[in-house]
């Protein structure tokens, strides 16, 4: 403690009663002039760059390149049936025939229980054997 009672002493005696506030405001215009350099410094965000190279003028005089190639080649003609992707009207026709099984196995499902209330309607109606030949 005896440190910092000696070091405020010293900074009133240079620059009066207010000279550990001057030093505190130094210090914080001093620390916000580093941030600010640090900020200015920053490197350029990559999607900010990419949105640059759309939005200027240069990238439209250059002639875009054609990801694919206009022309064929005639050796690949032979494989093409092979190479080009299929129509998806295969899949639709394979979803079609699954819903068509799975209708019929729930019809026969229900078939199945039906008939099982039935046999159990005609088990209940019978009468056993035994109340059969005393009533007749």
């Amino acid at each position: 403690m005896e440190f910092l009672s000696s070091f405020n002493a010293m900074v009133v005696d240079m620059l009066g009663p207010l000279g550990p506030i001057i030093i505190l405001g130094t210090i914080g215009l001093i620390m916000v002039a580093v941030t600010v350099i640090l900020i200015l410094k920053q490197p350029e965000d990559p999607m900010a760059k990419l949105k640059k190279s759309v939005q200027s003028p240069d990238a439209a005089r250059e002639p875009q390149q054609r990801l694919r190639q206009g022309e064929r080649n005639e050796q690949l003609q032979k494989f093409a049936s092979f190479l080009e992707p299929q129509k998806k009207k295969k899949k639709k026709k394979k979803k079609k025939k699954k819903k068509k099984k799975k209708k019929k196995k729930k019809k026969k499902k229900k078939k199945k229980k039906k008939k099982k209330k039935k046999k159990k309607k005609k088990k209940k109606r019978t009468w056993p054997r035994s109340a059969r030949s005393s009533c007749n």
